[in-house]
């Protein structure tokens, strides 16, 4: 069986807000919300699982985020071990809208 270990420097949450349509200078109201684990070395760990390999993510997180992003890993499948760090890991927000559009 094939592995990878993708390294994960900088280490974020992606916060999904589900939109009707984006309406800048209005109110937006999100009919659904998501929060998860995300970044290039987990999307990567994410697709090599996918497609039958073994997926190890190491790296540096903020330590009140720690636990709560190993488990969201392992609930997708993927084994990690991160090293809590002062402070908090990045929240990046992505805001798709019906018809595929993402900001």
């Amino acid at each position: 069986m094939p592995k990878l270990i993708a390294i994960y420097l900088n280490p974020t949450k992606d916060l999904t807000l589900d939109l009707e349509s984006l309406k800048p200078g209005e109110v937006l109201r999100a009919r659904s919300a998501r929060l998860e684990t995300a970044g290039k070395p987990v999307n990567a760990a994410r697709a090599f699982s996918i497609l039958g390999g073994r997926a190890l993510v190491l790296g540096f997180c903020g330590k009140d985020e720690r636990t709560a992003m190993l488990k969201d890993l392992r609930e997708t499948g993927l084994r990690a071990r991160f090293l809590p760090l002062a402070g908090n890991s990045r929240t990046c927000v992505v805001l798709p809208e019906e018809g595929g559009r993402e900001t």
